[in-house]
């Protein structure tokens, strides 16, 4: 019951009480001999930081957002961040090989995924990481930090499988899948851009044009995404559309411009079983 109690707030709180007691951590679970994709051990609140150091420009830390404790992060040296999942992972990608990882900040477990270098052979990566009559590269610290390799948003998808969204610009981006111990990335087939990328209960969920949708994934079978839901007509008013998550609901935010210049906004209930906002 304690154990439970602890881990609805957050995995720090339940370290921490191991940490003190001996007897009670006898008999309780070692996160860090648990299965990675375990989501009762995983962080919650918790949000990646630079830290504004020269000296140290490859330090992140690691805040709480309701609290605002930090954590240092020494296993980011040489790596970049593509930002926590939902699910408060970190999604690590080696600058050199640009291999992709999966780190979760507190019980230092990692678990690796294929290199992006198997994404080389799309164009638009392709066109953003070699200039014609130029060598191969052996770092691609440059591309990521002026973000033509920057992800949107990285997602769990069901177990042992992670979504990452590359977006160069509003018109041109690329929806890649792999497996934890997967020897490359898989494009997802779409005819039109991707927004507001969110895990909501071990699954993806997307917007695309004006439909909510989400990926569909099977043993036999490359990934692909299908309809969800169907968004509300929208209204001339609304520009900008994103999905969220509240009290374990996933909820449809339409953002616009109101009278007299303030912002408008309409929040909507989306009813997964009836496929509809």
């Amino acid at each position: 019951m304690i154990a439970e109690l602890l881990l609805t707030d957050d995995l720090t709180e339940y370290v921490r009480f191991r940490a003190v007691c001996t007897t009670w951590r006898q008999c309780t679970i070692d996160p860090r001999d648990c299965c990675f994709w375990d989501s009762r051990f995983h962080p919650r609140r918790w949000t990646i930081l630079k830290v504004d150091d020269d000296a140290a420009p490859h330090r992140r830390r690691f805040k709480n957002v309701a609290t605002e404790e930090c954590i240092d992060l020494p296993e980011m040296q040489g790596r970049c961040a593509f930002g926590p999942t939902a699910e408060g992972l970190l999604v690590l990608v080696d600058e050199r090989t640009l291999v992709v990882s999966v780190l979760n900040p507190f019980t230092r477990q990692r678990t690796e995924l294929p290199s992006l270098a198997t994404l080389l052979l799309v164009n638009w990566f392709k066109k953003c990481l070699f200039a014609r009559k130029k060598p191969p590269k052996t770092c691609y610290a440059g591309d990521l930090a002026h973000g033509y390799l920057s992800v949107g948003a990285a997602c769990l998808v069901g177990e042992c499988m992670v979504a990452l969204h590359f977006s160069k610009n509003r018109y041109s981006s690329v929806l890649a899948v792999a497996m934890a111990g997967g020897e490359r990335w898989m494009v997802v087939p779409r005819d039109i851009v991707l927004t507001s990328l969110l895990t909501f209960e071990g699954r993806l969920y997307c917007l695309r044009g004006n439909d909510i949708m989400t990926m569909k994934t099977s043993e036999n079978q490359p990934p692909s995404l299908v309809v969800a839901a169907k968004l509300p007509q929208d209204p001339l008013w609304v520009h900008t559309r994103r999905l969220v998550e509240n009290g374990r609901e996933l909820i449809l935010v339409q953002e616009g411009d109101g009278f007299m210049d303030k912002k408008k906004y309409q929040a909507h209930r989306v009813d997964l079983e009836a496929k509809e906002t």
